[in-house]
């Protein structure tokens, strides 16, 4: 009998050690930054058939942290400065990763393969939640908890955490995260087709830079953000750069010799195809916002909810984000053209085409005008009164809402 209690006993405690599920498995594996563990289990619930619109947003959630760890840790590796990044407002530049006193050379390619590996990362996220249905879900997670291994070393200090991140690229939200304070948000469905369109705007961006060759930019502006590069002319500037006016000074050099050759045409054209996409998951994402009556934490509310976060979001504010999804797509489709202050004739640029027949990126080309002359079209153009219009309700902060809802 003592033998029989004893067996129970042990097979009990290999059960708790199992693991099964819990209350809110994301969020434990959020808080102790192991991403690949989480990854593995709900990888597991998937290949069984278990899965659920919250396993997929779970391990969508996870595959995203563990493409933003990566993309942290090679960048950390190649000794990027992100002070530099986050003055220059450049998108990945500015993840804040600490200082690396002994870096890799930060090659071209070196950093063309950082960005690919990025893009796989995020591929992932996209397959994953490519087949959501329409049954919904809660899951609770307190952002202010997620921990990031940013230098790779294995540990999780106390300076290695996903809202420093967050602030980096959305500085009016310190606020939220000082004395330890909780910010917990109840994720939903709304918030997986969210995250599906984000993960298509992360695929357009990594996928366009990744389209063009950079060399000449590289050899003058490099040394702006990585301590070690190949260019003697970034190597003997770094040297003398003492000053804030020399960062400006060889930001402005990168872009006099801005001419990119198209190098992959094809990661262009599914660029466009990936902006599309965004679009659709952002009309997706509201139809749910709108419907929904309760009134939890949420990422982004509607009117008669209560941010997470602490934003409170209008009715006026939602209907010119939908005027400007209608707006960007005709745009993206071809349907509307561009107009260029250059050109009085009533010829705007279709911006389709610039995606499917690429030339050489210009960019004080294009200001001047001449870059835009092959583009050119004769057809409805998308007017000042309309953007006006759209951005009149968001009090200036229109970029600043449009990088946060995508």
């Amino acid at each position: 009998m003592k033998r029989k209690i004893i067996l129970v006993n042990v097979l009990l405690s290999l059960v708790c050690l199992t693991p099964i599920a819990s209350a809110n498995e994301l969020a434990e594996y959020l808080v102790k930054g192991d991403f690949a563990a989480g990854i593995d289990y709900f990888e597991e619930r998937e290949n069984g058939g278990k899965e659920s619109n919250k396993e997929k947003f779970s391990l969508g959630v996870l595959q995203f942290f563990e493409a933003l760890e990566g993309l942290a840790q090679d960048f950390h590796r190649l000794g990027l400065d992100s002070r530099s990044g986050q003055r220059a407002r450049l998108p990945f530049l500015r993840v804040p990763v600490p200082i690396n006193e002994n870096p890799e050379l930060a090659t071209p390619d070196a950093i063309s393969e950082t960005l690919k590996c990025f893009h796989a990362r995020i591929s992932k996220v996209n397959q994953t939640l490519q087949n959501l249905d329409e049954k919904e879900f809660t899951t609770s997670i307190d952002i202010s908890t997620i921990r990031i291994d940013f230098d790779h070393d294995g540990q999780l200090g106390e300076n290695e955490y996903f809202h420093q991140v967050y602030t980096a690229y959305n500085r009016r939200s310190r606020a939220l995260f000082i004395d330890g304070k909780s910010v917990v948000i109840d994720f939903d469905l709304s918030d997986a087709y969210w995250l599906k369109g984000y993960s298509h705007l992360l695929l357009a961006i990594t996928e366009t830079l990744l389209a063009h060759q950079w060399d000449d930019v590289y050899k003058y502006s490099s040394h702006i953000f990585f301590s070690r590069v190949v260019s003697d002319i970034g190597t003997t500037l770094k040297k003398q750069n003492d000053a804030q006016l020399s960062i400006w000074a060889d930001l402005i050099a990168g872009i006099h010799v801005m001419n990119l050759e198209v190098r992959a045409p094809d990661r262009l054209r599914s660029a466009h195809r990936n902006l599309l996409k965004v679009v659709e998951c952002s009309r997706l994402s509201w139809s749910h916002i709108e419907k929904e009556s309760d009134n939890k934490n949420e990422w982004i509310p509607n009117p008669q909810q209560t941010g997470g976060t602490g934003v409170q979001i209008s009715q006026d504010m939602i209907d010119g984000w939908k005027e400007f999804l209608d707006e960007f797509e005709s745009i993206l489709n071809g349907n509307k053209l561009v107009p260029h202050w250059r050109f009085k004739d009533g010829r705007g640029i279709n911006i389709k085409r610039v995606f499917h027949d690429p030339q050489p990126f210009d960019l004080v080309l294009w200001l001047q005008g001449s870059a835009a002359i092959p583009y050119l079209e004769e057809g409805n153009l998308s007017s000042r009164e309309t953007w006006t219009r759209i951005t009149r309700v968001f009090q200036g902060n229109f970029i600043g809402f449009a990088i946060w809802v995508n």
